[in-house]
């Protein structure tokens, strides 16, 4: 009887120690990943939006809404990046795109309204109208002259 209670316990330790050690492994693996995660800093993102012509996008994103090229690349010119105050806008010449059916980009404005007229002025195709809605935001979308769309947003003062 001794013998068998001294097998069971004997299994029953390594066991213990076998699940030990997974789990000590397992909680080592999480805290590499969250020490990757909370370590690593992140820096500008900017959305690329396909273009079936350079020279009609940069007429809408440079004379109409006031963007600055602060870079351009390929002869004929086949890639371009726009800024404009805190906002940076990469066009990419696509001779084939076809536009999706819903926002590619946000922006955020001070000035929703004065945007939406902007872009009407220059021709923007108006998908949605601004509205004030319940997320906290005064917002509209519009199409590009490509078609992409961008959703405009203003935060609303509570």
């Amino acid at each position: 009887m001794l013998k068998a209670v001294l097998a069971t316990s004997s299994h029953s330790i390594d066991a213990f120690r076998q699940q030990h050690r997974l789990i000590y492994a397992i909680a080592l693996k999480i805290l590499r990943v969250y020490m990757t995660l909370t370590a690593m800093n992140f820096g500008r993102i900017a959305a690329i939006l396909p273009v079936q012509d350079m020279e009609v996008a940069q007429r809408f994103y440079i004379d109409g809404l006031g963007f600055t090229k602060t870079f351009q690349n390929g002869d004929p010119v086949g890639f371009i990046i726009l800024k404009r105050d805190e906002s940076e806008l990469h066009l990419s010449l696509q001779p084939r795109h076809k536009a999706a059916p819903f926002p590619i980009a946000h922006l955020l404005v001070d000035d929703a309204n004065a945007m939406y007229a902007l872009c009407k002025q220059h021709g923007a195709k108006i998908i949605k109208g601004v509205q004030d809605k319940d997320y906290g935001l005064r917002a509209f979308v519009f199409a590009d002259p490509h078609g992409n769309r961008i959703d405009v947003g203003q935060r609303l003062r509570v």
